[in-house]
């Protein structure tokens, strides 16, 4: 209840409209509290909680440690005030359970994946946290501007939209499909099935649509952004498979992702725990972009395809890359294939060059038909070629 009253007062009590929000379970760490710990942030400049720190490029670093956390997945975000003399592209590193994510932020402009109580915030995506710590690091190497320290938030990512694990939840718009903009928590969807489709673009580059689901679907005229929780398959049963007809394509996973279907754009970005494709990869005419912290593998009669004039590039940062032998990997520029364990080559075809580099061995799949086709070919082996 909530009560007001003129008793004792001296003037005219208006009685007016009460607001009830929700608290979430989350957390602010200013530069200015215990956790945050930086070099070279040496210059004051406005902040959340009246300053914060930056620093010039390439003069140091700083970090915000959270520990004590309860377990589970994490909206990671961070805000400051926009500088018309900072970076265009600061980056922030999340640590999580030995995983870690990298963002590029323009600090010129203010944060806009949400409004909280006259506050801006930019996601800086999500973080599984087990073992009750997380740390967020923010780098002024090779930055073209000041690079602001400020605050960083996390809040457990909670669904706002949940039907259960047997049914289905689809979005359609003539127009944009996109969060709310006062949604701190993610927004996430929770189904078996999610499917998107937009006349417009599907999330936004720090905003993406988030979703606990097995499998995914989405169509877009724009660009498409689009961010998993758990294990996910990109299928084809609604729609091709997660496409955009004249955008580009994100997809961000904190686990492994399945691509069945078609995945296709402009250009291509995903970045997973781990990636498996037996459907088609393609990027129209941009970059296409594979990064996992675990394996890469390429199977059936998978197509990973860079159609026009831009480069290709799988890395694998502590696994392996394995393409068997009715696989096609394709680009009309560069192709890039980065391990830290073995790579097993098949049908690899580049109209210049193709770069492999591995901490293991390059293999082939075991038949006699020709795996790499390029104009320059440049092998780094740590443990032979076969």
């Amino acid at each position: 209840d909530v009560s007001i009253s003129d008793s004792g007062r001296d003037g005219t009590v208006v009685a007016d409209a009460i607001r009830v929000s929700r608290i979430d379970s989350g957390v602010i760490r200013d530069d200015s509290l215990p956790g945050f710990s930086q070099t070279g942030f040496s210059t004051n400049v406005s902040g959340l909680f009246g300053t914060a720190v930056a620093a010039n490029p390439d003069a140091g670093s700083a970090t915000w440690t959270f520990s004590g956390l309860v377990d589970g997945v994490y909206s990671v975000n961070t805000t400051w005030v926009a500088n018309a003399a900072a970076a265009s592209s600061a980056t922030y590193r999340v640590t999580a359970a030995g995983q870690t994510t990298t963002s590029s932020l323009d600090q010129r402009a203010a944060p806009a994946s949400f409004d909280d109580g006259g506050v801006d915030w930019a996601q800086l995506g999500f973080a599984q946290v087990v073992g009750g710590t997380l740390t967020v690091e923010l780098d002024a190497a090779g930055a073209d501007g000041l690079v602001l320290a400020d605050a960083v938030r996390l809040e457990l990512a909670t669904a706002d939209l949940a039907v259960g694990n047997n049914a289905t939840v689809t979005l359609s718009a003539s127009g944009d499909v996109v969060r709310d903009a006062g949604n701190n928590r993610g927004g996430v969807v929770q189904a078996r099935r999610v499917l998107v489709g937009a006349g417009g673009t599907i999330g936004g580059e720090s905003a993406p649509i988030v979703f606990q689901a097995t499998e995914v679907e989405a169509a877009a005229v724009g660009d498409v952004h689009l961010a998993a929780l758990t294990t996910t398959t990109v299928t084809n049963s609604h729609f091709s498979g997660v496409t955009s007809k004249n955008g580009d394509v994100h997809f961000d996973s904190l686990a492994t992702l399945h691509v069945a279907g078609i995945l296709q754009g402009k250009q291509v970005n995903l970045e997973a725990l781990a990636v498996d494709v037996s459907g088609s990869v393609v990027a129209n005419s941009g970059d296409l972009t594979v990064t996992a912290s675990n394996q890469i593998s390429l199977t059936g009669s998978a197509e990973v395809k860079q159609l026009g004039t831009g480069n290709l590039a799988l890395t694998s940062g502590d696994d392996e890359i394995k393409a068997t032998d009715d696989t096609t990997v394709s680009a009309n520029g560069n192709i890039t294939l980065i391990a830290a364990s073995d790579i097993q080559a098949a049908n690899i075809q580049s109209a210049s060059i193709i770069r492999i580099q591995t901490g293991g061995a390059v293999t082939d799949g075991g038949d006699s038909t020709v795996d790499l086709q390029a104009l320059r070919l440049v092998l780094v082996s740590g443990n032979g070629v076969d």
